[in-house]
This record gives C-alpha cells, sequence and structure tokens, in this order.
C-alpha cells in the first residue's frame, strides 16, 4: 500500500465546510461519461463549460473544456499522449513546471464549480494524473472520493477501433494501463468501484452503494429523479455487449487482463478486498517492466499506424482538392459562357441604342452647322457693310477736301451730310451690338451643345447599366416582340 503524504489531509473525513468533489475515473470509452451525467441527475454540480455532445458521444461528455485542454498541455508538457501505455514518471508532480500547472487547475475550479459543496470531475486521462489532482482539488480545500468505472475490455477494444483505429490488442493494453494505474494512485483512499454494465442494469442500486460507501445523501432523489436517470441510462448508449465468461474463455487474451478485470468484477459485486492487492500489484509491475521490452516495438507500429491513417487523409483531402477543382473548372465553363452572352447582349443594346440616339445627334448636329452657317452669313453682311462704310468714309472725306472751298457755301448739304453720318454710325453700333449678341447666342448653343453631349454619355452609361440589369434580360422578349408588333404596323 502506498504511504500518504503528511500534508494531505485524511480523505476519510469529511471536514465541515470543505466542499466535496466526486472524482470519476475511467478508461476511455468506459462509461465514464454515463456515469458523470448520471451523478449530474442525481444532484451533483456539473462544469459550466462542458465539452459539446457528437456521434462519439450524443448525450454529452460532462466533461471541462477547459480541463481538457489543460490535460493536453501536461501530457504535452510531460513527453506523453492520451493512447501511451508507458508508465509516467511520477517525479513530475514535484518539478516547479507541475506546480505552474497546478495553479492553473485551481483557477479552472474555480471557474468551473464556483462555490459548489457537491461537483463531479471526469475525464480518462485523470487516470494517469491522480497525484496531480490529489494536489490540485487539496489546493482548491476541497474533499475528494475517488469513483472508479471499469468496461469489459473487448467492448473497450472495440469502441476505440471504432473511433480512434487502434488494434484491438493495443485497446486492451491501454484499458489495463489506464485501469491499473487508476487503482493503484487512489490505495487507502475513500472511494468506490462499478462497472459499466452494472451502472446500466442496476443504475438505482448503484446510486444507494454510492452514498453508503460515501456516507453521504446525493442532493436529487425519488422517483423524479429515477425516471429522469432511467431516460438518460437506455440501452442505446451500449453498441456493443460481452459477459464475463466470454473473457475468461478467451485463452489468447493475456492472463494479466483477464485476472485484473475478474477482480474489479468481484469488487463491484462484493467490494473492495485487499488481499487482491498482491496480484494487481504484481501485474503492474510485469506491466511496467514489459513496457520497457516492448516499449519500441509498440511505439513503431503506432507510428505506422499513424502513417497509414496520415496517408489515407492526404489521399482524401487531394480526392477532395480534384473535387473541388472540377466544379471551379465547371463554374468557370459557366462563366465564360455568361460572359459571352451577355457581350453579344451588350452589342445588340448598343446597336438598339445607336438606332434610337442617331437621329437625335443627326438633328444636333445639323442644327448646329445651320448656326454656325447664319453666324458666318451675318458677320460677312456686317463686314461688307463695314467695308462700306469705310469706304464712304473715304469718299467723303476726299469730297470735303475738294470741296473745302464751297464749305461755307454749301453748309446746309454738308449738315445734312453730318446728319448722315452721325445716322450711319448708329447704325453700325446697332449693327455691332447685334452682331455680339449673335456671337452670346451662338456660345450658348455650344454649351448647350456640350451639356447634350455629356447628357449623351450619361445616357449611355445608365443603357449600360440598365443592360446588365436582370429586368432588362427578364424583358427581352417583351421588347422583341415590341419591335415586332411595330414592323407589323409599319407594314
Amino acid at each position: 500500500m502506498q504511504k500518504k503524504r503528511e500534508e494531505q489531509p485524511d480523505p476519510n473525513v469529511t471536514i465541515k465546510g470543505r466542499p466535496t468533489c466526486l472524482l470519476v475515473l475511467g478508461m476511455h470509452r468506459s462509461g465514464t461519461s454515463a456515469l458523470a451525467g448520471t451523478l449530474g441527475l442525481a444532484g451533483c454540480d456539473q462544469p459550466k463549460t462542458t465539452m459539446v455532445a457528437d456521434v462519439g458521444n450524443p448525450k454529452g461528455y460532462f466533461e471541462s473544456r477547459q480541463v481538457y485542454e489543460l490535460h493536453k498541455d501536461i501530457m504535452s508538457g510531460i513527453g506523453a499522449t492520451w493512447d501511451d501505455w508507458l508508465p509516467l514518471n511520477d517525479a513530475w508532480v514535484a518539478s516547479s513546471k507541475a506546480e505552474d500547472f497546478c495553479e492553473r487547475a485551481v483557477e479552472i475550479l474555480r471557474q468551473e464549480y464556483g462555490s459548489s459543496r457537491l461537483f463531479v470531475l471526469k475525464d480518462p486521462r485523470i487516470c494517469r494524473l491522480v497525484p496531480f489532482w490529489r494536489k490540485a482539488l487539496s489546493s482548491f480545500g476541497a474533499t475528494t472520493k475517488f469513483v472508479h468505472i471499469h468496461r469489459h475490455p473487448f467492448e473497450v477494444a472495440d469502441s476505440l477501433k471504432a473511433r480512434n483505429d487502434l488494434h484491438p490488442s493495443f485497446g486492451k493494453l491501454l484499458w489495463l494501463r489506464y485501469t491499473l494505474d487508476a487503482e493503484r494512485a487512489t490505495r487507502g483512499e475513500n472511494r468506490v468501484f462499478v462497472s459499466y454494465q452494472s451502472l446500466l442494469q442496476r443504475r438505482h442500486r448503484i446510486i444507494e452503494d454510492i452514498e453508503t460507501k460515501f456516507d453521504d445523501k446525493f442532493p436529487i432523489r425519488g422517483l423524479r429523479a429515477e425516471r429522469r436517470i432511467d431516460d438518460f441510462l437506455t440501452v442505446q448508449l451500449k453498441h456493443k455487449s460481452w459477459v464475463g465468461e466470454d473473457l475468461e474463455q478467451a485463452a489468447h487474451v493475456p492472463a494479466a487482463i483477464r485476472t485484473s478485470f475478474a477482480i474489479f468484477e468481484k469488487w463491484v459485486r462484493t467490494g473492495e478486498d485487499a488481499a487482491d492487492f498482491n496480484e494487481l500489484d504484481g501485474i503492474h509491475a510485469t506491466l511496467n517492466e514489459d513496457s520497457r521490452l516492448f516499449a519500441d516495438l509498440v511505439q513503431d507500429g503506432q507510428r505506422t499506424r499513424r502513417l497509414l491513417a496520415e496517408a489515407a487523409e492526404t489521399a482524401s483531402r487531394m480526392a477532395a482538392m480534384t473535387l473541388k477543382q472540377q466544379e471551379l473548372t465547371q463554374a468557370s465553363e459557366a462563366a465564360l459562357a455568361q460572359s459571352a452572352k451577355l457581350s453579344t447582349e451588350l452589342v445588340q443594346v448598343e446597336a438598339e441604342a445607336a438606332q434610337a440616339f442617331d437621329p437625335v445627334i443627326t438633328q444636333l448636329k445639323d442644327d448646329h452647322k445651320q448656326t454656325i452657317f447664319s453666324y458666318d452669313r451675318r458677320r460677312f453682311e456686317q463686314e461688307k457693310l463695314i467695308t462700306s462704310l469705310k469706304a464712304d468714309l473715304r469718299t467723303v472725306t476726299t469730297d470735303r477736301d475738294a470741296l473745302s472751298v464751297r464749305v461755307r457755301t454749301q453748309s446746309e448739304d454738308l449738315g445734312r451730310l453730318a446728319k448722315n453720318m452721325v445716322a450711319w454710325e448708329k447704325q453700325h453700333v446697332t449693327q455691332t451690338a447685334s452682331a455680339k449678341e449673335l456671337i452670346k447666342t451662338m456660345e450658348t448653343k455650344l454649351r448647350d451643345f456640350e451639356r447634350c453631349k455629356k447628357n449623351l454619355g450619361t445616357a449611355r452609361i445608365q443603357i449600360t447599366r440598365m443592360t446588365q440589369s436582370t429586368s432588362w434580360r427578364v424583358t427581352k422578349p417583351l421588347r422583341g416582340f415590341k419591335r415586332l408588333v411595330r414592323w407589323t404596323l409599319g407594314r
């Protein structure tokens, strides 16, 4: 029997005011989730952040996501994995790294269970980390009571084969490692042993046995609780069934597995017997000794299995990528076909737009040419008039010079001539103003033309957007029908 640490409180003594943790211990696929869920229905608090149910456990794992991540980090930190059958170095619990993990574990317990007075903690990997969790729960201030659950090793091996593709022989080896480590690490503690088979068949009696063993009562009992537990523990939870006789008659199964299973089954029926400890210790010592001898061989087999699994996964990913590439190729071809179709429709729309707007553009051009022509003609007439006036002015000046001596006698004629000159100048000013007004009018016309040109560009953009819209494509048959009607009526 292992020696208890002096700083650890006696687990058989319930300290008033201390919370109680029911620590579920069992190999993977051994019913730990079913047991944790049942204890929860009986009134034990579950963690706040439980792992999501899936195909492997459709009714839930009842397992803390934070504890799960913590165990991944611990296993990685000590160079182990969940499917490692080799013995762990117990000395790691006294390392400084373990202190960091312990502080993290205590914080997780605070977050997951808070001020709970009775809670259940479960993760199959705890079977191999009992010394660590004993220390963490003590630091948290909880009294720990251990609930062991085991399942027929054939059923566990079959389940691991289906879930993780582990060889059945290796699955049985892991079963032996987990169950023996958990039993040896809790020897002398306040503990009880149940089996998955007994939990399914005698669920309410198992709850009573746990109450009797721990000298405590679960908060939720009675007919309503029993019905909820009955609904939870359905026969569908067990996909494969074996009986103890199957294992006893299986000569190919190592005696260590057969003997260990027989002892645990007996403990479920009649209670723990210290007389079996020596035999279990011998099996455990042999397992540790054999692990040194066959470690490389088993690890090579595991490595080969992982490589084969990775190769299969790579082939599956390549097949998926090929399928995806084919889908993308088909989508690309469809997009090119759609693009060609849209290009054809765009050409047709541009032709229709040109047919609709060309007359307007032609008319604007004609109006512009007519305006320019009128302006040029008026300017020519004004220049001709100015030239004529200048000629007349020169003639008058010549006449004035020639008749300078006759000015006095012909003053009346000269006065009339002066009046005519004033009238001509007024007419010149009027005609010049008219010419300027005409120039302004032409500039206004030019600005109107530029604005029409800009509006035409905007119209082209709107037509392009319109032709790319779903409504344009949908109403295409209507436009064709409209043209047909016009053509028919035109005839």
